[in-house]
């Protein structure tokens, strides 16, 4: 009895430390599973931010070198209205300038391209955000403008007074807060297309994949042209019909108050 009680105490030792080990072994493994998940949506993050980032550093950019140069080439007079190569963009972008974009979506959303396979390996391009949540947006950033227009005619009365009567009653240029707007807007169609066209299938198109594609690259084409004209709409208003230091506020208030908020919500909707 004394014998076999030292054998029963070993054998139970050796379960044990088997026990043990396949736990450790079962632990590794989920550890490996969750790190290999975790790394696959951190990669997928950080493309679709460096996606993000580039086009709003690009496009940004080349916005404030068309108003920049506008402000540095500033005549100091208006120019005749019939001489203007954008008037009648001009006069479409007074009266339904915030809708423009809407264009662009319409198209993007009709396309509905569809996720290829990950036949690959590699981490697909997020979701597109809902139309609800993008047209929020865009409603948001549209009602913000006028908020700040009508701030800035309020404060009207109070700018002559302290400049003086023959003092401008600008602090800003309205025209290119409103340009800021739809730079911002059109950043994030842009990103957005270019989302969809990574989310193509390889191969050559059928019949349906073939109209999303026609679609997509339509309304790449007028996302395109609006941010072009909007460029050269406001290099016109900063060089023509604006101080440049009113043309610089306009740009400062623009970005804080239209392109960074636009860009923290595709960061987030997009990641």
């Amino acid at each position: 009895m004394e014998g076999t009680a030292p054998k029963q105490r070993g054998t139970t030792r050796v379960k044990t430390a088997e026990q043990t080990t396949n736990t450790a072994d079962t632990i590794a493994g989920v550890t490996t599973d969750a790190t290999r998940v975790t790394r696959g949506a951190s990669i997928r993050l950080n493309r679709e931010a460096v996606l993000l980032l580039r086009l709003t550093l690009l496009m940004t950019g080349l916005w404030i070198l068309a108003v920049g140069m506008g402000a540095l080439l500033y005549t100091g007079r208006p120019a005749l209205k019939t001489i203007l190569p954008l008037i009648r963009f001009d006069r479409l972008l007074r009266w339904a300038g915030p809708l423009l974009p809407g264009a662009v979506l319409v198209l993007r959303y009709l396309a509905q391209v569809p996720l290829q396979e990950p036949a690959t390996g590699a981490p697909l391009p997020a979701a597109p955000p809902p139309l609800v949540a993008v047209g929020a947006l865009y409603l948001g950033v549209t009602a913000a403008r006028l908020g700040l227009y009508l701030a800035h005619l309020l404060a009207a009365p109070l700018i002559v007074a302290f400049r003086g009567v023959e003092g401008r009653a600008h602090v800003m240029s309205d025209h290119i807060l409103l340009g800021a707007s739809l730079t911002a807007v059109l950043t994030a169609e842009a990103h957005l297309l270019a989302a969809d066209v990574r989310r193509w299938r390889p191969g050559s198109p059928g019949s349906r994949q073939l109209r999303h594609r026609t679609l997509i690259v339509a309304a790449a084409v007028v996302c395109g042209l609006l941010f072009a004209l909007v460029s050269t709409e406001m290099h016109i208003t900063a060089r023509h019909f604006h101080a440049p230091q009113e043309s610089f506020w306009a740009v400062i208030v623009g970005l804080v108050a239209f392109q960074l908020p636009v860009t923290l919500f595709m960061l987030r909707a997009t990641s």
